[in-house]
């Protein structure tokens, strides 16, 4: 794909902007048609654009192709570091869709096994990385406690007092082994 991007950023490249300038000046000289003229010149503006259009293409094109790409550095460095805190996550999960993931994780990351799915266009990020971070934010989210349920103890504690402020209400709550 690197290769795909810098060919076509080559073939953009070799009919530059400057040298459809220098044959409209040798054009001018000669003294054409100012009508044929100027339709040749919009000609050349619009194709001019089509031109820069496609570099922009192939720019964000190579972009995108970059950003998927994992270093070597980042490969030794993910094998390494990556897959004990994956494991902590897990036990910190504490359930078996999570621990089967990590099995899965585990066998895929390692520098082998991630430099040839590279190689053959697999994207890490979003087969590894998006799973990790939803696993996560799953686990994160089941530790914090519900705001419904939050709610529900807060209006419970608001009527307990008010209880506590009427006289009858809290003889009541005393027969029934509250305290005031």
């Amino acid at each position: 794909m690197t290769q795909l991007a810098t060919q076509l950023a080559q073939a953009v490249a070799k009919n530059a902007a400057g040298a459809v300038f220098s044959k409209i000046t040798a054009m001018r000289a000669r003294k054409l048609d100012q009508d044929v003229m100027n339709e040749l010149v919009e000609l050349v503006n619009d194709l001019i654009a089509d031109k820069n259009e496609l570099i922009a293409i192939a720019q964000g094109f190579e972009q995108e192709l970059v950003a998927q790409q994992i270093s070597d550095g980042d490969l030794t460095y993910i094998t390494t570091k990556l897959m004990p805190l994956v494991e902590q996550f897990a036990v910190l999960a504490d359930d078996e869709k999570s621990a089967e993931m990590v099995d899965i994780v585990k066998g895929l990351v390692t520098k082998e096994t991630m430099t040839i799915l590279q190689l053959v266009g697999f994207n890490f990020r979003r087969a590894i990385g998006e799973p990790l971070t939803t696993m996560l934010e799953r686990t994160l989210l089941s530790k914090v406690p519900d705001r419904g349920l939050a709610e529900l103890q807060l209006r419970r504690e608001t009527a307990y007092f008010e209880a506590l402020a009427d006289p009858d209400a809290r003889e009541v709550l005393r027969q029934f082994g509250g305290s005031e």
